[in-house]
């Protein structure tokens, strides 16, 4: 079942290519997560003291590309790549945000009920993965000791989910694209790396905390911008 699955998929890609209407876009996504997380590792407590399931939220903003392909039996097919700022908070590790970059991918396999010279609608249900580098640093003074906390949090996450795109032709190349994607984490790893130093003690050093997603969250990314080709 699997392999006739998996034939089709490539199949349906591949009569993508011929006879089809392309569209390219440059747009602005705003991710927005929620997820929960599962320590894989423990740490002493001079360093971390969180449950071994915590949240994490997240919030970016990023400039992405994809292409868009349209057969004339409806088939859609699309790629897409992004980049941005991304900012992330783990109220039971530090009421400050995150800070930092985040890079995604993504493919997608659908249908478009709506085709016409003005307007498309498509539905795609898709695969994906992030990538993320988000850095904290927070600073403490308890009578008169200094205690600096720096924080390095790395995430490699595969997605899944569903998107809903719309296109409006204003000219004979160029129109306006909008989109919303809904999916959720359905493999992933994360690091939080902690450097703690205080004035009392010189330097702690360095320790890894690993952890995994639970797959509990939702990812939600309206986008918007430019489309042309047609």
């Amino acid at each position: 079942m699997k392999k006739i699955f998996f034939l089709f998929l490539f199949l349906s890609a591949f009569s993508l290519f011929a006879e089809s209407t392309r569209v390219h876009t440059i747009h602005f996504s705003f991710p927005i997560e929620a997820r929960t997380l599962n320590k894989t590792n423990s740490l002493s407590r001079k360093y971390l003291d969180l449950d071994s399931n915590f949240k994490a939220s997240y919030l970016g903003g990023c400039l992405n590309w994809n292409k868009l392909i349209f057969r004339e039996n409806g088939l859609a097919l699309l790629f897409g790549v992004g980049t941005g700022a991304d900012f992330a908070k783990i109220p039971d590790l530090s009421s400050d945000f995150f800070e930092g970059f985040l890079i995604s991918g993504k493919f997608g396999l659908g249908f478009a009920p709506v085709k016409n010279k003005k307007i498309i609608l498509a539905f795609h249900g898709f695969v994906g993965l992030d990538l993320r580098i988000l850095d904290l640093e927070t600073k403490y003074k308890v009578a008169n000791i200094s205690d600096e906390m720096n924080y390095r949090l790395e995430e490699f996450n595969f997605t899944s989910g569903f998107d809903g795109i719309f296109l409006v032709k204003l000219t004979e190349r160029l129109g306006l694209f909008s989109a919303l994607d809904i999916s959720t984490v359905f493999a992933g790893h994360g690091s939080v790396e902690v450097s703690r130093t205080n004035d009392s003690s010189s330097d702690y050093g360095s320790k890894e905390l690993k952890y995994k997603n639970i797959l509990n969250g939702i990812n939600i990314v309206p986008r918007i911008g430019l489309c042309w080709g047609y």
